[in-house]
Formats: C-alpha cells, structure tokens, sequence
C-alpha cells in the first residue's frame, strides 16, 4: 500500500511539473518603421472647410433666446429636396434599406441638453443612471404605442460639461418636449427605485476593469493630478453608498439643473412652428427664470496646478496596475500640451488615427504587436493633453510600450513629408464633414463650439490651417508637444512584465498603483 501510495504521489509530482508555465519569450524591440505616402493620380481632392457645412439646402436653423440660460432652436425641413435626397441615395446604396434607419427624416426630434462651459460637472454618471431608471419607470406606465416608441428613442449623453437628452418619434413636438422635461422636473427622482441605481453603478466599476475605464480613470489621475475636477467629479463612491440613505440624488439633480445653460434643437419635415414659441408661459419656471448659478467665467486650464508631473521630475516613472495571470497588457501614454492646440489636433491623427496612422501601420501592419493602437487629442475647457492607447499580448508588452515612444521621439527628430501632412488635412476634414451627417451632428457640433467657446468659422478656419503646415512647422510643434514627460500607466501581470519592460526601458522607474 505504502508503494503505491509512494508510486502515486511521484506520478502527480511529475504532472505538476510538466504543468509548470514555461518561460515567456519577450518580442525584441526594433526602430520604427514609417509609412511611404504617395499620391494617387486623379484622386479627389477636399476643399477647405467653409461656414456652409452648417447649411444644408435641406433645412434651416431658426433661434430665439428664451432668458439668460435658455434658447430654443428649431430646424425646419424641406420635404421635396429630403425625398429627392432620398431617391438619390437609394440609387447610390441600395444595401441601406436593409438596415436600421438611425436619422428617418419622416420623424420628430429633439436635442436637449445643458451645458457648463467654465466648471465641471458633478456625478453626471450617477445622473445618468438615475435617468435611466426613470425612463423605464415612465415607458412602462404608457398605454399609447406611439410614445412607448417615443420613450424606446430616448438616449442620455454626457460629460462633465453637459447632460443632453435625445428623442427621436413621430408624436407630435409638444408631447415630445413634455416628455423630455419631465426628466428635470423637481419631483422626477422621488420614486424610482435607488437601490437599482445603487446595485448598477457599482457593478460598472467592476465592469470597468474589462472595459478600460479602470485604467482610463488610474492614468487621468496621475496626468491630471488627482485633485483636478475631471478626476473628483465621477465615480464618487461615497455618494453612491449613500443613495439609498440620503436625498442627496435629488439634491444634486436639483443643483445641476439651475447650473446649466439651456439649448433645445427641434427637427420636424412638416412645415409648422408650433414647437417653436417665444410665450414664456409654455415653458417650466425652472427653464425660464434667470439663475444665479449660471457660471460666466472664463475657462482655465487647472491641468498645471494640479499635475504632479508639471513639477520638475528626477526619474521617468511607469506605473502598473497588477491584474495577475492576465494575457493582455492595456497602455496609456499621455503628455499635457500647454493650450498647444493645432500641435495636438495634428499628431493625434498622424500617429493615432486607425489604418493610417503611424503607430497603426508599425505596431499592427508591419510588426503585429496589437489589434489596434490609437491616438486622441483631448480639448476641454479645463485641460487639453494628448495620449496614446491600446492592448497587447504579454509577450509583447516591451516591445509594444517602448514602440509607441520611439515614434513620439522621431517625430521630434525627423520632418514628416508633406504627403503625409496632407493626408491627415484630409482626414480631418474628411471626419468633420462625417460628423455633421450622423444623426444629431450639427447639434453636437454647435455644442462643441459652445463649451469650446469659439464659433463655428473658428472651428472650420482651425482645421484648415492644417492643411497649410510646413514640415518645419510641423517639427517645432512636435518638439513643443513633447517637451514635457510622458505620463504611462500599464494594467496587466506586473511580475511577468516588470523585467522585460525594464531591460527596454532601463532609465523608467517602475511603481505599482492600485485602481482602487
């Protein structure tokens, strides 16, 4: 018995061996390779921006200004030139009648949204979740099919500058807006079910280490600095503890209410103004009447009063979120550009944009380190930076980390050619004139100049400038760019990847953080 015991205790000593995990090979680093632009003959060539992406031979925009916080606006469609349109492009596509209809010209809608241009917003992610809960409450209390659809189209949008509300049905306006505002109404929050609200944002937290925004919210804090409003305004667990507690939901519902200044954007192809109305009285106290709250101050960027990497530093440091036995490693490199506007705006599309950008061609293209890297150029009211994203294999987490800084450093090094110059020009204007054809596009892109506080020619004359960079232009505004330290935060199994991320980089400090 003893020996087969012995016998038995040997064989799953040697199984256990054989399961051991064998060593990872780490990818060896290379020098970037950069992508050879020519250009195509007879290709089509974009002009510059003009103010007439705003108007469309289909419709026409007519505002009035309500009181200090408040203006409507309303849109009135052409139906001939909308069904000529539309015979057109069925012509042109006709796979599209085969998919859902997300901008029916045949349908009412409504826009309305609050926005805080010179403070951030506090807890809209609560807010939103709230209004969720309150939607389902009010759609399962209708009868008529017509507004259950009406409450089906309704969508929450938010930032930490403005909260809109979106609705897309064939009831008439006035039903609509009444819909719509009930969701400000003082009372609208007494009944719906908090401990819901409660039990859902919690379990996005925790969703949020699969999605991102764990680490999302881990590097904003060390690029911003953990007292920025950008970082103190979401995800407040104290007040999501306390929900069920405290009136504290309706309070700040309340409280953000009054704070906001007020837009609503109305669309209808039937050839009436009866939404559009200047009597004071067909509008809630709340909407009309002036606030004191209203903010008037000018935007300042709080990103270098706060950031702990605007002192100066000794030793660059990458810092790691462990998630042991994970496979992949996500990255986020930032760097804060200084109000260095047209810098930002141009090699966040150079490097970052997907399929063409520098860091999509090298990392995925030609050296297969990623399914996707990318680039955003992050132009609030109350700071602007510049960072780079993506997720890697294990394996690759060296190689793909340091991949992404030896680009940022060539550029500031290398002029880039005016062939690839001219084709971010083109995909920046190329992408503004997409966005103004999606459904609410020209609203959201009036409110992005609002909060942004330039007008639309500003935005448009912006872009076009771009276009008219020099490679000598473009290299002093890398050099400007990333001047400052870049700011890295790593999730993934730090003690597997410490050791090749040093060897690649071996003048970073490496820091564990924790998420929480």
């Amino acid at each position: 018995m003893r020996q087969y015991l012995t016998r038995t205790i040997c064989i799953f000593s040697l199984i256990l061996m054989g399961c051991q995990h064998s060593p990872i090979n780490f990818t060896e680093s290379q020098p970037p390779n950069t992508p050879k632009l020519t250009q195509l003959a007879n290709a089509p060539v974009l002009q510059p921006l003009s103010s007439s992406v705003n108007e469309t031979p289909s419709q026409k925009l007519t505002s009035i200004r309500l009181s200090s916080r408040f203006t409507s606006h309303h849109w009135t469609t052409n139906q001939s030139t909308v069904n000529k349109s539309t015979v057109n492009q069925s012509a042109v596509n006709k796979r599209e009648t085969d998919q859902e209809t997300t901008n029916d010209q045949s349908l009412n809608s409504i826009y309305f949204i609050g926005v805080s241009p010179h403070s951030a917003l506090e807890s809209p992610d609560v807010l939103i979740e709230a209004f969720s809960q309150r939607r389902a409450q009010l759609a399962n209390q209708q009868q008529s099919a017509e507004l259950i659809a009406c409450y089906d189209s309704i969508r929450f949008r938010a930032s930490l500058h403005s909260m809109a509300i979106t609705m897309q049905c064939s009831a008439n306006l006035s039903q609509m807006q009444k819909v719509i505002m009930d969701f400000w109404q003082n009372e609208s929050f007494n009944n719906i079910n908090l401990e819901t609200v409660q039990r859902n944002l919690k379990l996005n937290k925790h969703i949020g280490a699969f999605t991102g925004s764990e680490i999302d919210q881990v590097f904003r804090q060390q690029l911003l600095g953990a007292d920025h409003p950008y970082n103190l305004n979401i995800n407040n667990q104290e007040l999501i503890n306390e929900l069920v507690k405290t009136n504290r939901l309706q309070q700040l519902h309340i409280a953000t209410r009054d704070k906001l200044q007020w837009h609503l954007f109305t669309r209808t192809s039937k050839e009436n103004n009866d939404s559009f109305t200047e009597n004071k009285n067909d509008w809630p106290l709340w909407l009309i009447q002036d606030s004191a709250n209203v903010s008037s101050e000018p935007n300042q960027d709080l990103t270098a009063a706060n950031n702990p990497a605007s002192s100066v530093e000794t030793t660059p440091t990458i810092y790691i979120i462990d998630a042991p036995d994970t496979v992949q490693t996500q990255v986020r490199i930032g760097f804060v550009t200084n109000n260095n506007t047209i810098g930002c705006k141009t090699i966040s599309p150079l490097l970052g944009r997907g399929y063409s950008g520098r860091l999509f061609y090298d990392l995925r293209e030609v050296r297969g380190l990623t399914y996707g890297v990318y680039g955003r150029c992050i132009d609030a009211p109350l700071s602007q930076y510049l960072f780079f994203y993506g997720s890697t294999a294990l394996e690759n987490s060296g190689a793909f980390l340091q991949g992404i800084l030896d680009h940022t450093k060539l550029l500031t090094e290398q002029k880039v050619s005016q062939a690839e110059i001219d084709s971010v020009a083109t995909y920046l204007i190329g992408r503004r004139l997409l966005s103004l054809d999606t459904t609410f596009g020209h609203e959201s892109d009036y409110i992005r100049h609002v909060l942004a506080g330039k007008t639309a020619k500003q935005a448009q004359e912006q872009i076009n400038a771009i276009s008219q960079l020099t490679p000598e232009q473009l290299l002093q505004l890398s050099i400007e760019t990333f001047s400052s330290q870049p700011t890295i935060v790593l999730r993934g199994d730090a003690d597997k990847m410490t050791q090749d991320i040093r060897d690649k980089l071996p003048n970073w400090q490496i820091k564990p953080i924790s998420a929480n």
